[in-house]
């Protein structure tokens, strides 16, 4: 064993994950953070020091070509803790000015280069601690190690300041000025808003790298592009929709996407397009004479003749937002190196699993790292995707908590915010990481491992369900909750349930809430349900109707039961949208989650 336990922190997190005005700035940033990591963490081991977090099993994982992802936080052991220091913040920083060189060459002269050098050497946070260690004071040691960290970055630089008078400061994080010269405006990569400013950071995570990241309306987009390929004149009025959006790419108005994988290759492009209210906006930003107008007009003939049999694309799509349980116990609890390598294998496996499943899922990932995931979806995907990952996490912790007791091994809350495409990507990410928070039980340890569901619609009023993960174990069981939530959305996309269904429960449970005798209320209520599922406008089949019965039967007693019924059944509306577009079917005549 190693004579020493040292511990790297790399930031700054702010920078290069939470601030961001488009889901490119966002995902790259994450990337970047990685890699950075990921040099520092192969820094480490070429010094001679054996990794413990992150804990890639070869050299080779560590190379920039792979997709193997590494937190911020770096654990490892050595014999020669300053040069492994050392040679690990050389390459963390070396790898943030790769990323920056290359961002200052696409972005040209657009760039002030005197304000763009002072901000290079000043992004890198990078914090050590390190300690003696035993094999047998493993646990004592790392636990110290971690407490000498925090410290050290409570202990924190504070460089002179170098910033320029009379400059703006970036509008996504305001921290520095911007780089940007004032005729900086809607011009190549960087695509910039009126009144906004990028500084070194920002115009790097906005042109750096290879590729574009899906926005946020073509994730939503999706389903309804999904469902074009499924009929003839879809297939026709899509292809001519590509050839218009090539030329919007040509002429600087619009992006193209890629993904290595090739999702999204039917409609390589972003979904503004796709909304007709959202064309103003793409003339805007296109150049002075390019002909993105007549452009348009040539996409809005087509859009208008696939309305009447395909819908208007539903602006709704899903953030997901999933965190290990009891992670800081399954850490604590390893007394040896090799206890920690198998938990570090453990959860790279997870992550490396959890892009793919995402990507299966017609998702696209912000971050996947160690128990963490941050992924957008399609909203008739989500539901399967979070059980996928809930039980993928399940399978890859198995192994190391096979001596734990049954409430303390780790687990996945998985939190799903469903929103507008318009609305601002910062309180996109609140509603998902809420979303998360609520899945956890709010810090109550008992009641994790949870589901939780939000939507968020404009002009509406919140939605919300949770409940712990569950199983299908046999007859007599209550449907978990995401099986449940599909299954209301299969029924209303084929319109075995009337469109105002949820709404006409909870106008139900309004009427029993002040009823005071628990057991008249509960025969009344069952009475009522009954009624209302026997309405002629309600088509199920007999094994749908067992399955709705011993939903609605399980648990429900009083007006507060009925009330979460209705909450299920109304944000089951929300995703069969998505669902019924994604099977190419025609439009409910009323239409409640409309754009």
């Amino acid at each position: 064993m190693k004579s020493h336990l040292i511990a790297l922190s790399i930031g700054p997190v702010q920078d290069f994950i939470a601030a961001a005005r488009r889901t490119r700035d966002l995902w790259f940033g994450s990337h970047m953070l990685s890699e950075i990591a990921k040099a520092a963490a192969l820094a480490v081991h070429n010094a001679g020091g054996e990794l413990i977090f992150p804990h890639p099993g070869s050299r080779e994982k560590l190379s920039p070509e792979t997709d193997f992802t590494v937190a911020n936080i770096i654990l490892a052991e050595t014999n020669d803790p300053q040069t492994v220091r050392e040679n690990a913040e050389k390459a963390a920083r070396e790898s943030w000015l790769s990323f920056a060189h290359e961002a200052r060459e696409k972005a040209g002269d657009m760039v002030r280069e005197e304000v763009w050098k002072e901000q290079l050497g000043d992004v890198v946070e990078f914090y050590s601690a390190w300690t003696p260690v035993s094999p047998e004071r493993y646990k004592a040691a790392r636990e110290r190690v971690m407490r000498l960290l925090a410290a050290r970055k409570n202990c924190r630089n504070f460089s002179p300041f170098t910033g320029k008078a009379g400059l703006p400061k970036s509008s996504l994080d305001g921290l520095r000025e911007t780089v940007l010269k004032e005729n900086a405006r809607s011009r190549g990569p960087l695509r910039i808003k009126p009144g906004e400013s990028l500084c070194a950071v920002g115009v790097t995570k906005r042109v750096s790298g290879e590729g574009r990241f899906p926005s946020v309306s073509r994730v939503a987009s999706d389903p309804w592009l999904r469902g074009l390929l499924t009929h003839q004149k879809g297939r026709e009025s899509l292809e001519k929709m590509k050839q218009h959006c090539e030329k919007l790419v040509q002429s600087g108005a619009l992006s193209r996407i890629s993904i290595k994988n090739g999702l999204f290759n039917e409609f390589p492009y972003e979904g503004t397009p796709l909304y007709i209210d959202r064309h103003n906006s793409v003339e805007k930003e296109a150049p002075a004479g390019s002909g993105v107008s007549e452009i348009l007009q040539e996409i809005r003939k087509e859009l208008e003749s696939l309305f009447p049999s395909f819908g208007v694309p539903s602006p709704y799509f899903s953030v997901l937002c999933a965190d290990g349980d009891r992670m800081g116990k399954a850490i604590s609890r390893a007394t040896s190196p090799d206890e920690h390598r198998n938990l570090s294998s453990a959860l790279s496996a997870f992550a490396s699993n959890a892009r793919v499943i995402v990507e299966k899922n017609r998702g696209v990932c912000v971050y996947t790292g160690g128990d963490d995931v941050l992924a957008f979806l399609p909203c008739d995907t989500a539901l399967s995707c979070a059980r996928a990952l809930h039980d993928d996490f399940g399978k890859n912790l198995e192994g190391v908590s096979k001596s734990v007791k049954e409430g303390d091994k780790p687990t996945l809350s998985v939190g799903i915010s469903v929103g507008h495409a318009l609305e601002d990507l910062a309180d996109l990410l609140d509603w998902g990481r809420e979303a998360e928070r609520r899945a956890k039980a709010d810090g109550k340890p008992a009641e994790r491992d949870g589901l939780s569901v939000i939507v968020r619609s404009r002009g509406g009023a919140d939605q919300f369900v949770r409940e712990r993960w569950g199983r299908l174990e046999g007859d007599g069981v209550l449907l978990p909750l995401d099986q449940r939530l599909l299954f209301w959305a299969e029924a209303y996309s084929r319109k075995a349930l009337p469109s105002k269904f949820g709404y006409e429960v909870r106008s139900t449970a309004t009427f029993y809430k002040h009823w005071t005798d628990g057991l008249s209320c509960a025969r009344a209520l069952k009475m009522d349900l009954d009624r209302i599922f026997a309405r002629k406008d309600v088509s199920l089949s007999e094994d749908e109707r067992k399955i709705a019965e011993k939903s609605i039967s399980a648990g429900i007693t009083d007006a507060e039961d009925l009330e979460r019924l209705a909450d299920e059944l109304i944000i089951g509306q929300w995703f069969s949208e998505s669902i019924r577009q994604a099977k190419g079917g025609k439009p409910r005549a009323s239409d409640d989650n409309a754009a």
